[in-house]
Parts: C-alpha cells; sequence; structure tokens
C-alpha cells in the first residue's frame, strides 16, 4: 500500500528526529564498564591492591599475567566485565578458585566476595560511586 502525501507526513512527525537517533545511538555506546579493586588481604602478598577496569585480565604466577601472584598456577584465572557486571573463570583445572568459599568453574562477582586463590584472600570491591549500567 502506499501512503498519500498527507499521511506519510503524519507518520514521520511522530518520529524523532534524526539527532536524538544518533544521540541515543552515541549513548549506548559510550556505555562505560563498571570499575572495582582486588584487594589481597590475607597470603604472601596481603596489603596489594589491584584496578579493575573491566577490561580482561590474567592472573597468574608469570610475568606475562595482568595481576602476578606467587604460588598459584601459571595462568590461574581470567577476570572481564560483561553487562556491566564483573565475571571470573578459573583456568586452572587442578587449582581451585573459591568464591565465598565454594569452587567455580565461573562466576558473576558481587561487592565484597571474597576470593581465595592459591594461598591468597583477596577482596573484590566495586569502586565508590560506580553504578552499574
Amino acid at each position: 500500500r502506499h501512503l498519500a502525501l498527507e499521511e506519510e507526513a503524519i507518520l514521520m512527525s511522530r518520529l524523532p528526529p534524526a539527532s536524538a537517533i544518533a544521540a541515543g545511538q552515541a549513548a549506548a555506546a559510550e556505555v562505560e564498564e563498571p570499575t572495582a579493586v582486588l584487594l589481597v588481604t590475607g597470603g604472601p602478598a596481603a596489603g596489594k591492591t589491584f584496578p579493575l577496569d573491566g577490561t580482561p585480565l590474567t592472573l597468574g604466577k608469570r610475568n606475562g599475567s595482568d595481576i602476578v601472584l606467587p604460588w598459584v598456577a601459571s595462568r590461574q584465572t581470567r577476570l572481564w566485565a560483561r553487562d556491566g557486571r564483573f565475571m571470573i573463570c578459573n583456568l586452572a583445572d587442578d587449582q581451585p578458585v573459591l568464591v565465598n568459599g565454594q569452587p567455580v568453574v565461573w562466576a558473576a562477582l558481587e561487592d565484597g566476595d571474597l576470593l581465595i586463590v592459591g594461598p591468597h584472600t583477596l577482596q573484590f570491591s566495586l569502586s565508590a560511586g560506580e553504578n552499574l549500567p
């Protein structure tokens, strides 16, 4: 069916302006991933703090890891942000990672979660004032 010019004008007047559509698309593209910190509260590296910005990071004992801790697997865990939440994945089949005392293969982290990785206890904290999208 072809629209009469008058009907087309009415429909077009109900659409948001192109600038509003472009602004909405830009805002969606600028959604920032959350930021957080891992604070080592127990073990050989106690007192160290590692900032997390949502970029995928590997925690392990080798210098090629983004977060280097002694006495864990070479590539022990992977941390990243997804859909506004931080995720953790255990990469070492023979060494468990515990989140709040429970062994996990992967998990979504919550503010205040306690992680045990090898001999290290780490507290996950969302950065102050950060709201998740």
